[in-house]
């Protein structure tokens, strides 16, 4: 769940997330809109398993590199509109 001018945006995880818990949501929309922090802890199987995500990611490229295709990075983790009209073009 990410706020971008001004306008909550919500994944499929958001949603599934708020069938199983409306608490969450209502935490999650605190969060989104800065009314509270998020919550911090550090859990070492996730960090192995973005890391691995990444690595993955990274070595596609460079295979789809190697073939000879032309590949644009953009930069940014969250959903703004700028990065959906760069992925469109």
């Amino acid at each position: 769940m990410h706020t971008y001018d001004g306008v909550i945006r919500l994944s499929a995880s958001d949603l599934v997330n708020h069938l199983s818990c409306h608490h969450l949501t209502r935490l999650n929309t605190a969060v989104a809109v800065g009314e509270m922090e998020p919550p911090s802890y550090h859990d070492p199987f996730l960090a192995l398993l973005q890391k691995r995500g990444a690595d993955h990611e990274e070595g596609y490229i460079q295979h789809l590199e190697a073939q000879g295709l032309e590949i644009v990075r953009i930069d940014g983790d969250s959903i703004q509109d700028t990065y959906v009209e760069q992925t469109t073009a």
